[in-house]
């Protein structure tokens, strides 16, 4: 090989190389900003599907998945309706070989409507996130570092991957699949505080299709038009509701004054305020960082319906719509003493619970309060002493 043919290929080769890199730079600098991202998120809320959808959710020491139908109209008809009933495998999973099929189809429309009666702490999905997400933008930009980058197709659709990661140590961290063109959340993956995956969701099918979206809709107010309420429980009442109010407001429907931390952890403000009516009535303030939710809880506790009480705020009756049926589950609660008040602790893996009550004797009942988050045991103390009258 003489002299001009190899100057000719080192040629060749640099003008390859370059165009590479040049390709690259334009896929590159094509890629929408975070901010850019978050905002198109809005568009949720003009754009109908329906699809499907597997989540699963790691509680140690098992594991539970789930199949959901979702059905979207906008601006605001939203629909999540189970297909499957909770699936749990772990070491109390068992299966009867010896179940008949109709024992098994009667088995799975008893656990539907069973999750249906389930009180939710608030909702972390997907529809949520895109809600918080497009209200306030900049607080999860003040709080998290977001990455854009193209991801791969997801139920046949081009998407954007977010890779969302705290700038606050022991936060959780979330990686977000968007699609490229309606900008719909089609799959999420959640990380807790050690950087363990504790929850997936991801479409398996997504149609985008009005008149197919107004067919399934059509479809399933048929198949329910026996209850009373979409989501009803029994005698065709509504397992909770739940109404946005102001703090004055608040604290005019619970007939009482209420506390408000003067500690949250860095970056969180409060998000809202809402009255729950689930056995009895509850105030929910909420609280967020852009990304990750605090819940506090308030509730009176009346001398002859604190047993009650009690038992629904501690499992018996609250759920975590999160694991879609069941109760809490985890170890058994851990105790302490703030203030000469003593709290209970309940680790569910991601999510830690605190409870305790103070007393207004004056008024002879007292107050139940239960804080909920995907932060440190030591965050969370934080908070509750900022809120725990002194002993």
């Amino acid at each position: 090989m003489n002299l001009i043919t190899l100057r000719l290929l080192s040629l060749i080769m640099i003008i390859v190389l370059s165009a590479i890199s040049s390709a690259n730079a334009d896929s590159t600098s094509k890629l929408p900003t975070a901010e850019e991202m978050l905002k198109a998120m809005k568009a949720e809320f003009a754009v109908d599907y329906v699809g499907k959808r597997i989540v699963i959710r790691w509680h140690p020491p098992r594991s539970i998945a789930i199949e959901e139908r979702i059905i979207h109209q906008a601006p605001s008809t939203h629909i999540i309706e189970l297909l499957t009933p909770v699936d749990r495998m772990g070491p109390e999973r068992r299966l009867d070989k010896d179940d008949k099929s109709e024992n098994r189809r009667m088995g799975k429309r008893s656990e539907r409507n069973r999750m249906r009666r389930m009180l939710p702490p608030p909702p972390r999905g997907m529809r949520h996130l895109q809600k918080i997400w497009s209200e306030d933008i900049q607080l999860l930009l003040r709080n998290y570092t977001v990455n854009v980058a193209e991801g791969e197709p997801i139920a046949g659709q081009n998407t954007y991957l977010l890779t969302i990661n705290p700038k606050v140590a022991s936060r959780p961290r979330k990686k977000v699949w968007l699609d490229a063109q309606h900008y719909i959340i089609l799959r999420m993956e959640d990380y807790d505080i050690s950087g363990k995956l504790n929850s997936l969701s991801v479409y398996t099918t997504i149609d985008y299709d009005s008149a197919s979206v107004a067919r399934k809709l059509k479809q399933y107010r048929q198949e329910n038009q026996s209850e009373k309420e979409q989501g009803s429980g029994p005698n065709g009442h509504r397992p909770y509701q739940s109404e946005e109010i102001s703090f004055a407001e608040a604290e005019e429907k619970f007939g009482a004054q209420l506390p408000q931390p003067s500690y949250l952890p860095t970056g969180f403000q409060l998000q809202g305020i809402s009255v729950m009516t689930f056995r009895g009535k509850r105030i929910h303030f909420k609280y967020t960082d852009g990304l990750t939710a605090l819940s506090l809880f308030v509730s009176k506790v009346s001398d002859e319906g604190e047993d009650q009480q009690r038992r629904s705020m501690r499992g018996d009756g609250f759920r975590d719509r999160r694991a879609r049926g069941g109760k809490f589950r985890g170890g058994k609660p851990t105790n302490l003493t703030v203030k000469n008040t003593p709290i209970s602790i309940t680790d569910r893996g991601h999510i830690r619970i605190l409870q305790w009550e103070v007393s207004k004797q004056s008024k002879k009942r007292n107050l139940h309060f239960a804080l909920i988050g995907e932060l440190s045991q030591e965050e969370l103390v934080k908070v509750v002493e900022s809120l725990v009258p002194k002993g």
